[in-house]
């Protein structure tokens, strides 16, 4: 599976509001979903099972659990697309975002 490759430290955690963004662009830009509250908890949880969301790996890994969390839940599965498919999708979405942004305009929401 692709990985994402953000020019940011490996100890760089993403506000609350980053971290709200990220969720709604996988849901917005891969199944059309407007992302919910509860999206955004679960996938968070989700992704921090395996320690905190931190730097690009972090990242990475919470766009894997928010792409299989949109793949099963919200698309219902389907046979044409896998959450493999969603990721390589949103790689490019992603980096964009972080080379033209920065962490206060990535934190704000709304």
């Amino acid at each position: 599976m692709a990985k994402l490759t953000i020019d940011i430290p490996e100890d760089y955690e993403p506000s609350a509001g980053e971290l709200d963004n990220f969720v709604y662009l996988v849901c917005k830009y891969t199944v059309n979903f407007p992302m919910r509250n509860c999206d955004l908890a679960v996938c968070t949880t989700m992704a921090s099972t395996r320690g905190p969301i931190r730097g690009s790996a972090g990242l990475t890994r919470l766009l894997e659990v928010t792409c299989e969390y949109v793949w099963d839940h919200l698309a219902g599965e389907p046979d044409e697309k896998s959450p493999g498919d969603l990721v390589e999708h949103m790689v490019p979405i992603l980096e964009e975002w972080y080379s033209k942004s920065t962490v206060e305009e990535r934190a704000i929401t709304g």
